[in-house]
């Protein structure tokens, strides 16, 4: 009679709908560890309608409290309740737990800010099993549920950024850690000539992106986590000295290298009268290199080259009539 009495309890417990607190199911040992002690009885099943039992057993000394049960092998996904009764007819409060054939994919990434998405598509199949966002991550780190199969592994970056490298594709047949997706920025690099002062990146209308370039490595610049788009390149140099604009096009999130940035000397003209021959023209200044011009052909006209903004005198030398 006192069993009969027990599976009534149990059964009344599962129609009467109580809240059940959560049990912990193992994976790795099959086995559910129940909070609690002082039942002698526990039977463990499917949830709805005809629900499997998976577990049945009595205890007439007791369970402990956190005892382990081994249950049925291989139980089909889904939540399943701990139904439990004493030899005394005392309520007890039903647990539950999910089982879930999926298994754990967790993975770092180099920073969260780099990524949209992380897609995992099942080898054979069109559709993503599993989608990382930004929001999906946590300190950089990231954690998708995945069933047993080889899967390939999508990242859309953010703009400016691209995919440096990943495990690609992943097996899934047990718990997969630490999956790497290394991103690294976009860049647009280049090298500068003499007398150039800094390089400012520009957009095709002129807006300045990010901060100039003023200190350069061995003569190197580099603006990184530059999105695809037409750009320009504008340089300050030296005074005296004049710097043209270079036109970039970056795609496909790939660099754009190669642009060397030069300086050309501003270049003075001074006319003398055609009537008389030039032999020789000096511009010199306080504190200044005296810049000899150069003589055109007619030696009606003379070039200054590499002349610095200032005040100057001008030492003209006639050829002898």
């Amino acid at each position: 009679m006192k069993k009969k009495a027990i599976s009534i309890l149990l059964t009344l417990a599962m129609l009467m709908g109580i809240n059940a607190s959560a049990a912990t199911y193992q994976k790795s040992g099959n086995a559910v560890t129940v909070d609690g002690s002082g039942f002698n009885t526990i039977m463990i099943r499917k949830q709805g309608e005809n629900g499997d039992v998976v577990y049945l057993n009595q205890n007439d000394s007791g369970f402990e409290a956190a005892q382990e049960f081994l249950i049925k092998d291989k139980p089909e996904d889904g939540t399943y309740d701990v139904l439990m009764g004493k030899s005394d007819g005392t309520s007890v409060e039903p647990q539950s737990f999910t089982i879930t054939s999926a298994l754990v994919v967790s993975g770092t990434i180099t920073n969260k800010s780099h990524i949209q998405k992380i897609e995992f598509t099942k080898q054979g199949e069109t559709d993503a099993s599993a989608t990382v966002t930004s929001e999906n991550i946590t300190d950089n780190a990231f954690q998708v549920m995945l069933k047993e199969g080889t899967y390939n592994i999508s990242v859309t970056t953010a703009d400016g950024y691209r995919l440096k490298s990943t495990i690609n594709p992943v097996t899934v047949n047990d718990d997969v850690e630490n999956i790497p997706i290394e991103t690294e920025p976009v860049c647009i690099k280049g090298a500068v000539g003499d007398n150039i002062t800094s390089v400012e990146l520009q957009t095709a209308g002129g807006q300045r992106v990010g901060e100039p370039i003023t200190e350069f490595n061995d003569g190197n610049f580099s603006f990184e986590a530059v999105p695809d788009g037409q750009y320009k390149l504008v340089a300050a140099a030296d005074s005296g000295y004049t710097a043209n604009d270079i036109t970039v096009t970056v795609s496909d999130k790939q660099d754009s290298t190669g642009h060397n940035v030069t300086a050309e000397a501003i270049k003075r003209t001074i006319k003398a009268a055609s009537d008389a021959g030039i032999k020789s023209v000096t511009l010199t200044a306080s504190g200044k290199e005296p810049v000899a011009g150069e003589i055109n052909e007619a030696k009606t006209e003379i070039t200054f080259s590499n002349i610095t903004i200032g005040e100057y005198n001008v030492e003209i030398e006639y050829n002898d009539e």
